[in-house]
């Protein structure tokens, strides 16, 4: 059975009965470290970073019969060596109890935004999401600079979850110039609240 809790939602909203399923143990603030691994002409630029990624439940929305409950979340990168900022991004994380449905919403400041989903059991501790360019459900945005230079072609994102550690896998396909780079990310968060 899926977890339900209750929370004090923001001012509008006076109490919020939220139905997370398998996003239910994310909510909190988790922080961590990862590895950057991202494409270059010559080979692979690895940049270690630090991340601080926090979940919060958000008020369930009605769409007809079905009802979708989410977190929202923020992410924020920096350099592992000197602390300088090196990412941001800031989205959604949805569950769809009606078709176990998981749908990861995001916006990243280059003019990039992505909608990805996948299947889940509402028990699971795994998380997988993709999108890929044109498709009309799951699918990638670009600004026109993007999009004429180096658009994402393919999204996937694989979340495990073990207790108090969250472990994530994020691979970006790249086309530019007609060759195509994969650009990943791999980090292991601890629980901090």
């Amino acid at each position: 059975m899926a977890k339900t809790i209750k929370l004090l939602a923001v001012e509008h909203h006076p109490e919020v009965d939220v139905d997370l399923g398998p996003l239910s143990a994310l909510v909190g603030t988790w922080i961590g470290s990862g590895l950057d691994l991202a494409p270059t002409p010559d080979g692979t630029l690895e940049t270690p970073y630090r991340e601080e990624l926090t979940f919060s439940a958000i008020p369930s929305v009605q769409n007809g019969p079905q009802k979708v409950y989410g977190l929202q979340y923020w992410s924020r990168l920096s350099r592992e060596d000197d602390l300088s900022p090196l990412y941001q991004e800031t989205g959604y994380w949805l569950w769809m109890p009606l078709q176990q449905l998981v749908v990861r919403q995001f916006v990243v400041p280059n003019g990039v935004a992505v909608m990805a989903g996948g299947e889940v059991a509402a028990d699971a501790k795994r998380i997988e999401v993709t999108a890929e360019k044109g498709s009309t459900t799951f699918g990638i945005l670009h600004s026109p600079f993007l999009e004429d230079e180096v658009p994402m072609v393919r999204f996937s994102s694989l979340l495990d979850l073990s207790g108090n550690v969250l472990r994530y896998e994020e691979l970006s396909v790249l086309d530019y110039r007609d060759q195509i780079y994969e650009h990943v990310d791999r980090a292991r968060l601890i629980r901090a609240s």
